[in-house]
């Protein structure tokens, strides 16, 4: 392990003195201080506009929020009058189905009948097809 010189440190190309150099360092601290300073400002300002746009915002929630409460105000009326409604209806609806029910009871009567017409019509027509034809045989008979 070599030894160590107690040689003064080489001048590294610095011609200034000690005390001007340390000065020139506080100096440089200085101006890295005031540019940090700057970039703060500048984030306050910023964080300035976003508590503005954020109080307006505020404004307009509080409005929207007051448009709902409007709305849902007018359609929990318009709920009640159709509650309201369809109860005042509904008998008349529960009349109307049960006329509607004896109606095609009645209906199906019919045409139970009109079957059961038909039925005979034909039959009728049938023995008058037959009449005819011993009528036919008997005035045949009688020229």
């Amino acid at each position: 392990m070599p030894a160590m010189s107690d040689a003064t440190t080489g001048n590294l190309g610095d011609n200034r003195s000690f005390e001007d150099r340390v000065f020139a360092r506080f100096d440089a601290m200085d101006a890295r201080f005031s540019s940090i300073d700057a970039r703060f400002s500048s984030i306050d300002a910023r964080f300035d506009a976003i508590d503005g746009w954020r109080d307006s915002m505020d404004v307009w929630r509080s409005a929207t929020d007051s448009r709902f409460d409007r709305i849902e105000k007018h359609l929990g009326a318009l709920e009640l009058a159709n509650e309201q409604r369809a109860l005042e209806t509904k008998p008349i609806w529960e009349r109307a189905l049960a006329e509607i029910i004896e109606l095609k009871k009645v209906v199906g009567e019919l045409v139970r009948r009109m079957e059961v017409f038909s039925r005979d019509n034909l039959r009728i027509r049938a023995d008058l097809v037959g009449l005819e034809e011993r009528l036919d045989k008997v005035e045949s008979r009688q020229s």
